[in-house]
């Protein structure tokens, strides 16, 4: 259940979001913990999306396989995926589960 959370978190992201990947992890972090990331958080959210994106850019065959038998919603697997791994980092935070 809690994957299938985090991909249509990463799919509303890609759809409301801006057009900017900072934007867009702007939206993010403001859905899971009802703020704006600071700067050190923008920062490690950009670079681990970076890395992401290239991880299922070049085999998209892991994009595929980790997204078999989820609706993608149109959006392109690789990027629905790296996605789908920041919407598990942020709803996976200990502020976004224990709202302290």
């Amino acid at each position: 259940a809690y994957f299938e959370i985090n991909i249509g978190f990463a799919r509303r992201v890609l759809k409301e979001g801006q057009a900017s990947d900072a934007q867009k992890l702007s939206l993010a972090f403001r859905l899971c913990l009802s703020r704006e990331p600071d700067g050190a958080e923008t920062k490690i959210l950009a670079s681990m999306l970076q890395r992401e994106l290239a991880a299922f850019a070049k085999p998209p065959a892991e994009a595929e396989t980790l997204l078999k038998g989820h609706e993608t919603g149109g959006l392109p697997k690789p990027e629905l995926a790296a996605w789908t791994m920041v919407a598990r980092v942020l709803m996976n935070t200990d502020e976004t589960i224990t709202r302290e």
